[in-house]
């Protein structure tokens, strides 16, 4: 594994403090010095044909968790930081996000000089609450809006250069039919489809390759 992917994940981007509003909270999770954190593990590395690999840490490192209730929806893990490292890599111009969480990818960008502006939109006000502030502080190039993606993309008449969506919490073939089609159909009217990411896509599209590949085994069997 590269250099630049080692130094991407390990460091997080963000540095908020715990906090919480409505039923949502962002808490903290220390990993001690030794700690090895999956960087691909196995599930990811059989769906996209990779090798496995880990971090270990040289010093104790900090996690943030971002819950909604009682059950984490997303952090910044070495592994969720790998996830769109191929987005952050290619990021430029005027940068669309759908959805917020941490805030990683948003305050990621604001160090990149081929990034213009972000515009990121967000449907949970309580997320923005507590995300938002701390990402303001990073740059004035940061717009956060309180809207619906999907209803976003309906009425946006903006242009933008590059965009990652990241609003459901499944990685199954399921949302891939019922976000990721549909999202990129929205978007095609500002951007090429080459210019959107979408996380886990990846993911879902391996379970749906090998189930396909199982369909057509189990056809020739017979």
């Amino acid at each position: 594994m590269n250099r630049a992917i080692i130094k991407h994940v390990s460091n997080s981007p963000v540095n908020l403090p715990e906090g919480k509003s409505g039923d949502w909270s962002i808490e903290h999770k220390v990993y001690p010095a030794g700690a090895k954190l999956d960087i691909i593990n196995t599930r990811k590395a059989i769906l996209n044909g990779l090798t496995p690999a880990a971090l270990e840490l040289t010093a104790p490192r900090t996690v943030h968790q971002l819950k909604y209730k009682n059950g984490v929806i997303m952090s910044d893990l070495p592994i969720e930081m790998m996830d769109h490292y191929e987005f952050y890599k290619a990021a430029n111009g005027h940068v669309l996000i759908g959805g917020l969480g941490l805030g990683c990818i948003a305050s990621a960008l604001t160090k990149k000089r081929s990034v213009k502006s972000i515009t990121v939109i967000e449907k949970e006000d309580d997320v923005i609450k507590l995300v938002k502030p701390h990402v303001y502080k990073l740059s004035e190039d940061v717009y956060i809006y309180h809207a619906d993606l999907f209803n976003y993309l309906k009425g946006n008449l903006d242009v933008f250069d590059t965009a990652y969506f990241d609003i459901w919490t499944g990685t199954n073939e399921g949302t891939w039919v019922s976000h990721v089609v549909p999202l990129r159909r929205l978007a095609a009217k500002s951007m090429p489809q080459t210019h959107v990411w979408c996380w886990a896509e990846r993911d879902m599209q391996g379970q749906i390759a090998g189930a396909w590949g199982g369909l057509n085994r189990a056809v020739t069997l017979r």
